[in-house]
């Protein structure tokens, strides 16, 4: 399922999602997806290596790289969202690349780059309150955001 999409321009998009696959009979653990668009056609973009996330935002501020966010937790998935973990990919040269993402209970739900030292995604942290963090390039801060 995909979730998100963004584009720097005709001829390149990402867009990101989750794909489950069967643990058991009895339970499916997602792994993030994601495609990008040539302009002609959609073909997959693997990120190898991570079970329990899943992607819910992405921004592309140029055609070489984009910045994908989302949470990780499987217990997430079962209504735990204090179980969830914030998560966050580059794009970079074709490769999808995971980063120390900040530590929250909750996850990200989107996302938005001015460029590549210049992202804030917002989202969930615990069971009702929001967060957002801003992504320098190199590490994140936290911003304050006005909880109702």
């Amino acid at each position: 399922m995909l979730t998100a999409v963004s584009c720097a321009k005709p001829t390149f998009c990402i867009a990101v999602g989750e794909h489950a696959t069967s643990v058991s009979n009895l339970f499916t653990a997602p792994h993030p997806f994601a495609e990008t668009w040539n302009g002609r056609r959609w073909r997959a973009s693997a990120i190898r290596g991570v079970t329990g996330d899943e992607l819910t935002g992405v921004s592309c501020p140029s055609a070489r790289w984009c910045f994908a966010v989302g949470y990780r937790g499987v217990l997430a998935l079962l209504g735990f969202p204090d179980a969830a973990r914030p998560a966050a990919f580059v794009w970079s040269r074709s490769r999808w690349q995971a980063l120390k993402a900040p530590f929250a209970y909750g996850g990200f739900t989107s996302v938005s780059c001015v460029r590549a030292a210049n992202c804030v995604a917002v989202g969930q942290q615990g069971p009702s309150l929001g967060m957002a963090e801003l992504w320098n390039g190199h590490a994140w801060k936290q911003l304050r955001v006005a909880n109702p």
